[in-house]
């Protein structure tokens, strides 16, 4: 019986994973809305820090295809980019 507590404390232990990101929908003017209906843009933001204390950030389109990737030195929707971001158009090429 032990050891059968122990198994399944260590199997729901493997099933427990931590949210390592937050994601928003973007709507006109840059501001959050609450429906992905009326989002022009959903925006992830990684909730760990990087070794340059930093948490990237990457956009993407309603059709998910990616519109920018950076970083940022908040982890909130109200983003301070830091270093280089690159935005992408609809087709997926680069641009500064």
């Amino acid at each position: 019986m032990k050891t059968f507590i122990i198994t399944a404390l260590l199997l729901s232990v493997l099933f427990c994973q931590a949210q390592e990101t937050s994601t928003y929908y973007v709507g006109d003017g840059i501001c959050p809305v609450s429906t992905i209906d009326s989002a022009v843009c959903i925006r992830t933001i990684s909730l760990i820090k990087s070794p340059e204390n930093t948490y990237a950030v990457t956009e993407y389109y309603v059709d998910k295809s990616l519109k920018k990737t950076g970083n940022s030195l908040t982890n909130n929707f109200r983003l301070r980019y830091q270093g280089e971001v690159i935005n992408y158009y609809p087709n997926e090429k680069s641009f500064l």
